[in-house]
């Protein structure tokens, strides 16, 4: 990864060291639902997006690592926190695909690979991440917006009972 960052591809390079550093032998092992045909690729979709997830999140809750060493705190709280943002954009995008595929989309031949390509940009390239901050910014945005609107109605209210 920091060879291609030399040679000049910094985002390409971004993106690879956080793919190598998220990835883990069983979605390497996911990976392969790629060439299936469709109805093994949704076997591929629940096992990448639900079992192994939910496993990395269950070792997230634990407090001691695999050989039984205590793990620091900061470390827990990082991996649940990357879990909770993975679960809530994964909620987000899985009722998102639902709603996609009751219309034409799921007449569309690839439509589970493209829903596995979704689970892996979630997973491995860090798009849980990206989802979590557009809808904190969103939420930060109406919340703003919400202010902005309540603080005018109160000063036409305190002009109107001043008049």
């Amino acid at each position: 990864a920091w060879g291609i960052r030399l040679a000049g591809f910094r985002r390409t390079g971004a993106a690879l060291e956080l793919a190598l550093d998220n990835t883990t032998l069983p979605m390497v092992g996911c990976a392969i639902f790629f060439f299936t045909p469709t109805f093994l690729t949704a076997y591929g979709c629940a096992v990448a997006a639900l079992v192994l997830p939910a496993a990395s999140s269950l070792d997230a809750l634990s407090k001691t690592d695999a050989d039984g060493r205590a793990r620091p705190q900061a470390e827990r709280l990082r991996r649940m926190c990357a879990q909770l943002r993975y679960w809530l954009a994964y909620s987000m995008v899985w009722s998102l695909a639902r709603e996609l595929s009751r219309g034409a989309l799921s007449w569309f031949p690839f439509w589970r690979h493209a829903e596995l390509a979704c689970v892996f940009w979630l997973v491995v390239f860090g798009g849980a991440d990206e989802v979590a901050r557009r809808v904190l910014a969103a939420k930060e945005g109406i919340i703003l917006e919400h202010q902005q609107a309540k603080a005018k109605a109160q000063a036409a209210a305190a002009t109107a009972t001043a008049a």
